[in-house]
């Protein structure tokens, strides 16, 4: 199964490569992040994966030196970081993928040399809630330096409505996991 995926993917990114000018949209201008555009026919073999594999690309100017992808989960009543992907960053456009699954969550950051991949455990559960939510990044976002922009979230609550249009820390849950990331000006510790 892991073979198979790895397949689709290679072929997403090779299928996906000059899409933007096939598909008549705009060039990623400087400093923002926006979810990727495909072809017609790579979006036909994404969709068979169901929504599991979300794919964001930024750009970024000579001003950011470096990022930091975050990990968020809700647990014993408030919001911790359970881990980060942090890196120097030059002045280039490049892929986030994020695969978000029940167990895991797989960050894969794909740069013309190759790419990276970290995979997290799921440590929060969500199957006892009585509703869930779950946001992405849908539209392009300016890239602002040491301002946090929400990739992904998803939460769950007891109660029968919930406030899905404000940040994930202000949402009454009682599980949730989240995806952040931010540029900073300076190099990351």
């Amino acid at each position: 199964m892991r073979k198979w995926y790895v397949c689709l993917l290679a072929m997403v990114f090779l299928t996906g490569c000059g899409a933007e000018e096939s598909a008549g949209t705009e060039a990623v201008k400087p400093m923002t992040i926006r979810p990727t555009v495909f072809s017609e026919e790579t979006q036909r073999v994404l969709d068979i994966l169901d929504d599991e594999v979300m794919f964001f690309t930024y750009a970024t100017d000579e001003t950011v030196q470096s990022m930091s992808l975050d990990i968020w989960f809700y647990e014993n009543g408030e919001w911790v970081s359970a881990g980060a992907v942090k890196g120097e960053q030059a002045a280039v456009e490049q892929d986030i993928v994020l695969r978000v699954k029940d167990t895991e969550i797989d960050v894969i950051q794909v740069r013309d040399d190759g790419q990276s991949r970290y995979t997290l455990p799921v440590t929060t559960e969500f199957t006892t809630a009585q509703m869930t939510v779950e946001n992405r990044l849908m539209v392009s976002e300016d890239i602002a330096l040491g301002e946090e922009i929400v990739l992904f979230s998803k939460v769950s609550t007891d109660d029968t409505s919930i406030r899905s249009e404000v940040d994930f820390r202000d949402m009454d849950c009682t599980a949730g996991m989240a995806v952040t990331v931010k540029f900073f000006a300076e190099a990351v510790e």
